[in-house]
């Protein structure tokens, strides 16, 4: 059939079950199932689906390879439907020196898109790199915060952990722009 994106619910053994799930689809064609989150009904649960992909620019993120393709993440939101959409993009197109105009859009795009489908939104900026990408980051936070419309929440760590030798004097930088695991610790906390 063409090519779409689904999502599905599943109904298998209880939890004291040692009898396997087995999914069948009847499709004709290829089947790729992406996530399986399995929980049981009438536990309170929180889902956090990772999308991450190292290394990637919000251009590959809204990039299609051709007319009407649904995959990508404009195609998976309305899937997916979450009730919450972290954006955290922006570190590698830094180091491209992508222009602020350009990622703003791009950033809007994903965000409207995440709104569309339900979700709240909120920008997560990212902790200050090394150099001359740390300049363009901190552009990216500001137009992030200031000029977003309608605007989303922000979480600016680029403005909260200050400058790459700060936190490379803590212990908390593992090279140009990744940080330890206490870095990623009081992120979290």
């Amino acid at each position: 059939a063409p090519a779409s994106i689904q999502k599905a619910t599943v109904a298998g053994p209880t939890l004291s079950s040692t009898v396997p799930v087995k999914i069948t689809t009847g499709a004709t064609g290829s089947v790729w199932i992406i996530a399986i989150e399995p929980y049981a009904y009438g536990d309170n649960r929180l889902i956090i689906g990772n999308a991450g992909v190292s290394g990637s620019t919000l251009g590959g993120w809204l990039q299609t390879s051709g007319s009407g393709n649904a995959w990508n993440v404009i195609g998976f939101l309305p899937v997916y439907a979450p009730d919450l959409t972290i954006i955290d993009l922006g570190v590698n197109d830094a180091g491209a020196l992508l222009d602020v105009a350009t990622f703003r859009s791009r950033m809007q795009t994903l965000a409207d898109a995440a709104y569309a489908a339900g979700s709240a939104v909120l920008f997560k900026t990212m902790i200050p790199s090394l150099g001359d990408r740390a300049i363009r980051e901190g552009e990216y936070a500001v137009a992030l915060r200031d000029s977003m419309s309608p605007r989303y929440a922000v979480l600016d760590l680029f403005t909260h952990y200050g400058a790459w030798e700060r936190n490379n004097a803590r212990g908390w930088m593992r090279d140009w722009g990744h940080g330890t695991d206490d870095l990623y610790r009081d992120v979290g906390e």
